[in-house]
């Protein structure tokens, strides 16, 4: 299973996957796509690398 086929563990950074409007039935119907890392070709699909992460909490914004 490819849950995120660029990532090198070598290399320091951290690799994301984020998936943007997906219904849940348009993954089940792409699931066959991790086993082979060919899910980044998906619409609404991308893939960022970075190596430095900043978390962010918005109280104002919370319920």
């Amino acid at each position: 299973m490819k849950i995120v086929p660029n990532a090198d563990p070598s290399n320091r950074s951290l690799e994301v996957v984020i998936l943007q409007d997906f219904k849940w039935y348009d993954f089940i119907l792409n699931l066959h796509k991790i086993y082979n890392g060919t899910y980044l070709t998906v619409k609404n699909v991308t893939s960022r690398r970075g190596e430095e992460t900043i978390i962010e909490l918005d109280l104002h914004g919370a319920l």
